[in-house]
């Protein structure tokens, strides 16, 4: 019964396949594959050259996608040294966001208002930044009326 069990459970040790049906295994040439792929033509030497002169050279910065981050992709507005603007992650909404602290050995960001409209965003900007320069004002006036996705 032991050695029942044992088999069923390890059957490579306790039954081992006889030669023959071994040497047969081996002698089947492998199984070609089922709906099998054309091999891909070579480009020319001039298709080769125009697609390596468009590959970037050396290694390509990922976009930080933390917001907090002093180096966030998605910064539209920088009020001055302490206030920025933000989209979020998701392009839902504006994030207001002060500076406070450091992020892997860089100014850090944290977030102080969430708006979705571009009235409340200046009105925000107005009680938090206090005094705007004229050229910020320019910048939120492109901004459209509400963010959306």
């Amino acid at each position: 019964m032991l050695k029942f069990l044992l088999s069923r459970f390890f059957p490579e040790r306790f039954n081992p396949p006889d030669s023959k049906a071994l040497a047969r295994f081996e002698e089947q040439p492998p199984p070609e594959p089922q709906g099998a792929v054309p091999e891909k033509e070579e480009p020319d030497r001039e298709q080769i050259s125009i697609l390596d002169a468009e590959q970037p050279v050396g290694p390509v910065p990922a976009p930080n996608n933390v917001e907090k981050s002093d180096d966030y992709y998605k910064v539209v507005l920088r009020i001055n040294d302490k206030w920025r603007v933000i989209v979020c992650r998701d392009d839902i909404q504006w994030i207001i966001q002060f500076r406070k602290g450091t992020y892997l050995g860089k100014p850090a960001w944290r977030g102080r208002s969430y708006l979705r409209s571009k009235i409340e965003l200046i009105n925000h900007i107005r009680i938090l930044c206090g005094v705007i320069q004229q050229n910020t004002l320019d910048e939120l006036d492109t901004f459209p009326d509400w963010i959306s996705k």
